[in-house]
């Protein structure tokens, strides 16, 4: 049996309510990561058509990279890091002893400051969504934030998305057909 479309209505508008509330921290509070304006519905609630069940959502909270570079790995084809070029990069408050963004330290920041959200219940990192998940008061469901720095080619054209990998570095993933922009 499918949910009501009053109930999925309430879901994606309860998404872009949290949106606006990491937005507002994101300005407001120093040592939040930098966010891009919009966020990526992700998983099966990006795709239309009926929807079952409803026990969590699921988004990308895409984070600047602006003054970091994207390495890979000479020990792993499934490990990247992201170099600290400047001090003043977007998320040179994450490093860890050699210069690139520590992702560990990344999602305590935003579990952090996410508790601190009126309506927070729980926020916790979940190992295997590699998302902050956080429950809130006002809902029956929870929401997966899932951190994720954009990686553009030379043409500047998205191909990927890093993100947290549960051991400091971050992994690659590709969501062609896996998301929507809102």
């Amino acid at each position: 049996m499918n949910l009501p479309s009053k109930i999925i209505e309430e879901a994606y508008s309860s998404l872009d309510d949290l949106f606006q509330q990491v937005k507002t921290l994101a300005v407001s509070v120093f040592g939040f990561p930098k966010i891009y304006d919009h966020y990526l519905v992700y998983g099966y609630q990006a795709h239309p058509g009926p929807i079952k069940s409803l026990r969590e959502l699921d988004l990308l909270l895409l984070l600047s990279g602006e003054g970091t570079e994207v390495a890979l790995s000479p020990l792993d084809s499934q490990t990247y890091w992201l170099k600290i070029n400047t001090p003043n990069a977007s998320l040179a408050l994450y490093p860890d002893g050699h210069g690139y963004v520590n992702s560990k330290k990344v999602i305590d920041s935003l579990i952090n400051y996410l508790s601190s959200l009126e309506q927070c219940q729980e926020v916790e990192f979940n190992l295997e969504r590699k998302a902050v998940t956080l429950k809130l008061r006002a809902y029956e469901w929870s929401f997966n934030l899932i951190p994720a720095v954009p990686v553009d080619n030379k043409l500047g054209e998205r191909i990927y998305y890093l993100i947290p990998n549960a051991q400091g570095n971050w992994g690659q993933i590709t969501i062609e057909n896996e998301a929507k922009i809102n």
